[in-house]
C-alpha cells in the first residue's frame, strides 16, 4: 500500500507539475504575445511616423518644384521679351540703314550730274579764261611793240 500511495503521490505531482508547465507555458505564451503586440505597435507608430514625414518631404519638394517651374517660366517670358525687343530694335536699326543708304545714293546720282555739269562749266571757264589770257596776251604784245616803236621812233 504503500507503493499504492507512493505512485498516487507521483502521480499527482506528475499532474500538478504538468499543470504547472501549462500554466507557466500560458504565461510565457501571453507575455509572447504582449510583447509581439507592443512591437507591432511601436513598428505601426514608425511607419506612420516616416509616411507622416515622407509626405512632408514630398510636399515640400513638390512646392519647390512648383517655385522652379514657375521662375523658369517667368526667365523664358523675360527671355522671350527681350529676345523680341531686340529683333525689333534690330529691324528699326536695318529700316534706318537701308533709308539712309537709299539717302545717299539718291544723293550720290544727283551729285553725278551736277559734278559733271560743274566740270563742264568749269572747262568752258577754264577756255573762256584761256581765250581772254590769249587776247590779253596778243593786245599786250601789240602795246608793248607800240611802246618799243614809239621808244625807238623817240629815242631817234
Amino acid at each position: 500500500m504503500n507503493l499504492k500511495k507512493t505512485l498516487t503521490f507521483i502521480a499527482i505531482l506528475t499532474i500538478s507539475f504538468s499543470g504547472f508547465a501549462q500554466v507557466q507555458q500560458k504565461t510565457e505564451l501571453k507575455e509572447q504575445t504582449k510583447t509581439q503586440l507592443k512591437e507591432q505597435k511601436q513598428t505601426k507608430e514608425q511607419v506612420k511616423e516616416q509616411t507622416k514625414t515622407q509626405l512632408k518631404e514630398q510636399k515640400q519638394t513638390e512646392e519647390q518644384v512648383k517655385e522652379q517651374t514657375k521662375t523658369q517660366l517667368k526667365e523664358q517670358k523675360q527671355t522671350k521679351e527681350q529676345v523680341k525687343e531686340q529683333t525689333k530694335t534690330q529691324l528699326k536699326e536695318q529700316k534706318q540703314t537701308k533709308a539712309q543708304a537709299k539717302e545717299q545714293t539718291k544723293a550720290q546720282v544727283k551729285s553725278v550730274p551736277k559734278n559733271q555739269k560743274n566740270q563742264k562749266q568749269i572747262k568752258k571757264v577754264q577756255k573762256q579764261q584761256s581765250k581772254m589770257q590769249k587776247q590779253n596776251a596778243k593786245q599786250m604784245a601789240k602795246s608793248n611793240r607800240g611802246a618799243v616803236s614809239k621808244r625807238k621812233g623817240s629815242g631817234r
